[in-house]
């Protein structure tokens, strides 16, 4: 089962939490427990100087001269007073010591007969207790050792209170660091749950039109807002796909149901029609066989563009751009029918690209520019050079288009009342092809036009290398 991410986002938080109060919990029991155990060493090693300095001088302690000595006034609870002699043998202690002597370390006893003052901890009758042992010296010589005692029960449950305050509030604040995380997550993550569920209502409905609220938080907004700028620019986007698609198979449907009309038409006539004459059997024979062709055309037409939508893998290679020209303005020369084709400049440009594609660029705008100039008009065709890019141009001395059909005559199937015409056998989708196809090069293709007065068509291409264009001028 899938974890949520706001649950993993608590988590986290939580899991950090712990470390970070686990980290701090040591940090200061062991600053406390140093602590304490300075102010231990510090309070025995002040009492054994208050205890040295009450104690009669003399070259020798013993049990008798300590007779008359009280040392009860020094203790406290849990603070212990002991002295020996300069053999180490106890000779007086405190009334409050639980135990006859306190528990002896014999190496750091011999350090304090020989002048040196020690710390250590033992243990009397389960408890642990903090020993400081001061020399007691005379006229150079050691003649003694006093022993001050301390308890670590107070410390013990200094440290145990520690312990417990720090779990308990440890604990406390990490659940409350992931309730916090909680509710602080899910508010964070509404808008993603809002675009969850718009976006499962559009899959449902298909309807591209709906957009997202957008929260500005701030002049460019957060990691949220951007996330729903970039939903609504794909809805947007799948919306003007989606409503090109539904255009597309209508105006494909339409094209294609007219040939087929038209075929079934004729044949259907020529089956019941007894008796025909052969010029009217004729007549319907070349109209279905007309319409059938076109029909043909329009077909490939639409595999090319739904190759060039599905970006199939062009051949890309350095492409004489010129060259290419000059070999589509000869072949079209038979094709001319009282026009003037007239190869003003073919350039040697380099592109890279795909050949066959580009050629096919050319001769769509070459068919489109010959389909729409009547015979004694004028076609020019040339290759050029311009700010580091190759440059196709086709001009014409047509009809021309109007100036409301200008913005799409790129557009799949559009044809305008006079440039573009179902009966010249166009299937509308040649100038659709071609500007697919060039921006696929990463080029760019327009046109400019004015009714009654031709149109021409320009391509730029980036250019790998260029030669002087050439100077003559080739008419057929």
């Amino acid at each position: 089962m899938a974890i949520s991410i706001r649950v993993r986002l608590a988590l986290v938080y939580a899991a950090v939490l712990s470390v970070i109060v686990l980290i701090f919990g040591v940090l200061l029991y062991v600053a406390v427990q140093q602590y304490l155990v300075r102010q231990t060493d510090e309070s025995v090693a002040r009492l054994a100087r208050h205890v040295a300095a009450a104690l009669p001088a003399g070259d020798q302690l013993s049990a008798e001269s300590m007779s008359m000595v009280d040392i009860d006034p020094f203790t406290s609870p849990g603070m212990h007073v002991q002295i020996l002699d300069g053999t180490g043998q106890p000779i007086l202690h405190s009334a409050g010591l639980s135990i006859r002597t306190l528990p002896a370390s014999d190496a750091d006893v011999r350090l304090a007969l020989l002048g040196v003052a020690t710390f250590y901890t033992a243990d009397a009758g389960g408890q642990r207790i903090r020993v400081y042992n001061l020399p007691l010296e005379h006229g150079g010589k050691t003649v003694g050792v006093v022993q001050v005692g301390k308890s670590y029960l107070d410390y013990d449950l200094t440290l145990a209170q520690l312990s417990q305050a720090t779990a308990l509030g440890g604990g406390l604040a990490i659940v409350l660091a992931g309730l916090i995380s909680w509710a602080v997550a899910g508010r964070a993550l509404r808008p993603v749950a809002d675009i969850t569920a718009t976006a499962r209502a559009i899959a449902l409905s298909q309807g591209f039109s709906r957009r997202l609220v957008e929260r500005r938080n701030g002049e460019r907004g957060d990691e949220v807002d951007r996330l729903a700028l970039a939903f609504n620019e794909m809805l947007a986007s799948l919306e003007s796909a989606y409503k090109s698609q539904r255009r597309f198979v209508a105006d494909a449907s339409h094209e294609l149901r007219a040939p087929l009309t038209t075929v079934v038409g004729n044949l259907e006539f020529l089956r019941k029609a007894d008796g025909l004459a052969p010029q009217e059997r004729e007549e319907a024979l070349d109209d279905a066989l007309a319409e059938a062709r076109r029909m043909g055309r329009l077909v490939g037409d639409l595999l090319s563009l739904a190759r060039t939508d599905a970006s199939q893998r062009l051949n890309m290679e350095p492409v004489a751009l010129g060259q290419v020209v000059r070999d589509l303005w000869e072949e079209t020369l038979l094709r001319a029918d009282g026009r003037q084709l007239v190869l003003t400049s073919a350039a040697e440009v380099t592109v890279w690209g795909d050949r066959d594609q580009l050629k096919q660029v050319a001769l769509v705008l070459m068919d489109n520019a010959l389909k729409y100039t009547p015979a004694g008009g004028r076609v020019e065709l040339s290759v050029g050079w311009a700010d580091g890019r190759a440059v196709l141009r086709v001009a014409d001395t047509g009809i021309g288009i109007e100036p409301e059909d200008l913005p799409h005559v790129f557009e799949r199937f559009y044809r305008a009342d006079k440039a573009r015409s179902r009966d010249d056998g166009g299937s509308g989708l040649g100038l659709s092809i071609a500007r697919s196809i060039v921006e696929r090069h990463h080029g760019t293709i327009e046109v400019q036009s004015t009714s009654g007065n031709g149109s021409a068509f320009t391509v730029h291409l980036p250019a790998l290398a260029a030669a002087v264009p050439e100077s003559t001028v080739a008419t057929r």
